[in-house]
């Protein structure tokens, strides 16, 4: 996002500058939302899964199991009622989410692993770093599931704390030198699709802006996401034919293991539908807006 912040500052021609700062420097890392709603700072990006405290369809604005790829995800939010639902949860607080804005990972890696996995049933009882609705997931398939940080999946890969871990896209994967200590590479997007994350402005800093600076903020944002999303499409396939060339078996992860792990979600989210209407609510909106586009596109 730094240079989304210079673009508007130099577009503004110096009447609104944005001086980025990394997670952690001015709030704690992953609470940028509070820091927002309390005006510790007026703006930050940040992926709505790490608000699952507040909100329990947080997650569902990052990503969704067999959910909607990174383009379907990003027309959701801009122009299918993502970000008119996502405005409407965290409204009683002062945070204005801006309309298609801020950052769109690439498919994440099914997995990596130190043994083969030809089957579901291979998933049980291994340890598996995993997070958030995977790491759910996985633990109903039967894997015991452990929460690491990602700067510690190297080193507990490497002494066998954990067989197997999820962390990011090839291109971050390989940044973590990850194809040292895991043989087995495992492809496929149904996990996790593409990674959502938002730009949030303080309602009250937002008000303040004349409407000129506030159409050129939205434009100027609306454009980051796609632009990473493009930029991680060359690079991720280039890191994945690096992982191939270092010696790792790179492979689809079976279809046995992705129907399981589909019905398996289908069934986490419909439970979790059942029993809160606004969660419903945002599952309906985003399945019926992919289900729609790939009806008007069946090869899609």
């Amino acid at each position: 996002m730094v240079k989304t912040c210079n673009d508007i500052t130099k577009a503004s021609g110096g009447r609104l500058e944005l001086k980025p700062f990394p997670g952690g420097a001015i709030v704690p890392a992953n609470k940028e939302f509070d820091g927002v709603d309390t005006a510790a700072i007026d703006f930050a990006v940040n992926t709505p899964s790490f608000w699952l405290d507040k909100f329990p369809a947080a997650g569902l604005f990052s990503y969704q199991i067999a959910g909607l790829t990174g383009v379907e995800m990003y027309g959701w939010m801009t122009n299918g009622g993502g970000n008119d639902l996502l405005q409407r949860m965290v409204d009683k607080y002062k945070v204005y989410m801006v309309p298609g804005s801020g950052i769109l990972g690439s498919s994440e890696i099914f997995l990596h692993s130190s043994k083969p996995i030809n089957s579901a049933n291979d998933l049980k009882g291994m340890k598996i770093r995993a997070a958030g609705d995977g790491g759910e997931i996985l633990k109903r398939m039967g894997a015991s599931i452990v929460f690491i940080p990602g700067t510690e999946v190297y080193d507990s890969a490497k002494r066998g704390v954990i067989d197997a871990f999820e962390l990011s896209n090839p291109t971050v994967d390989w940044s973590y030198s990850v194809q040292e200590v895991a043989k087995y590479v495992y492809l496929g997007p149904f996990r996790q699709p593409c990674e959502y994350g938002v730009v949030m402005v303080n309602k009250d800093s937002w008000a303040k802006l004349p409407d000129d600076l506030k159409v050129l903020v939205t434009e100027i944002a609306r454009v980051a996401p796609i632009r990473l999303y493009l930029s991680l499409m060359t690079t991720d396939s280039s890191y994945v034919q690096k992982m191939i060339d270092y010696g790792d078996i790179v492979a689809v992860a079976n279809p046995d293991v992705e129907k399981a792990m589909v019905a398996e979600a289908a069934k986490f989210y419909d439970e979790k539908a059942a029993a809160d209407p606004f969660f419903k609510e945002v599952l309906t909106s985003a399945r019926n807006y992919q289900a729609g586009l790939r009806k008007a596109f069946p090869r899609y």
